[in-house]
């Protein structure tokens, strides 16, 4: 898959889990509660992202409409001097834009828009996109704090995700996996309501009181992701950690 074709995958997916984000009275931070779940499986931190993604409009924007906000958004979070990337085709528009900001964060900036499709009864929309990659725990949990405040004025409707790895280092066996994902997931008075398995993954989907907000299909509520993946090459288990789900592959 290409890199365009990727933002605009995550774009759509994210657009989807937008409509079900729901308030739910949290106690702590994401980062907090997603380092708290990793530790208890005695994964060691590598790295995280944190993505703020916001619906802005049920338009198909013109690229001067992207582009006037994009460098907003670029200014609200003290990205400049950067040029912008754009790229276009029938059924979308986009420009993205990549830097750096305080206290040392890459920071990449995505706006996009899409005509909708009438057929499928789909109408036109256009998205933000922000997200930052860092093997610092600490700058993590400082751009994910900034982001919400930055970016509220231009777009108050957005939510930030999060999601961490981090690998320990012998290969686990499957029944330990579900003993650590059990473990994990009550580490932060949660309960697990899905979980998937395949080969060397096992992937599951709960609930916990400690997150500020979930994503709900009208019966149950999810808002933590855990994977666990035997890394072949080097007889290591990765573990991932999201909120509410983890970003991309596993």
């Amino acid at each position: 898959m290409t890199g365009k074709n990727k933002t605009q995958g995550v774009l759509f997916v994210l657009a989807l889990l937008l409509l079900a984000f729901r308030l739910a009275g949290g106690r702590q931070e994401p980062p907090e509660v997603l380092e708290a779940v990793l530790k208890a499986t005695g994964a060691s931190f590598l790295e995280g992202e944190v993505q703020y993604f916001a619906d802005l409009e049920r338009r198909f924007l013109e690229m001067a409409e992207l582009e006037k906000i994009l460098l907003e958004a670029a200014r609200l979070v003290g990205l400049t001097g950067q040029r912008a990337e754009q790229s276009a085709g029938e059924t979308y528009r986009l420009l993205d834009l990549k830097g750096s900001i305080p206290p040392g964060s890459d920071l990449h900036i995505v706006v996009q828009s899409n005509p909708g499709d009438k057929n499928l009864g789909l109408p036109p929309q256009t998205y933000l996109l922000v997200f930052c990659r860092h093997t610092s725990l600490e700058i993590l949990k400082k751009t994910a704090s900034r982001l919400e405040v930055a970016l509220r004025p231009l777009a108050p409707g957005g939510q930030t995700s999060i999601f961490l790895t981090g690998e320990v280092r012998r290969r686990i066996s499957p029944a330990e996996m579900t003993l650590l994902a059990e473990r994990a997931v009550k580490a932060v008075d949660g309960r697990i309501v899905e979980g998937m398995r395949e080969g060397g993954l096992l992937s599951v989907s709960a609930y916990t009181p400690r997150f500020g907000r979930s994503l709900t299909d009208g019966r149950d509520r999810i808002n933590l992701n855990l994977a666990l993946r035997i890394h072949s090459e080097d007889d290591t288990t990765v573990v991932l950690a999201g909120f509410p789900v983890i970003h991309g592959s596993y």
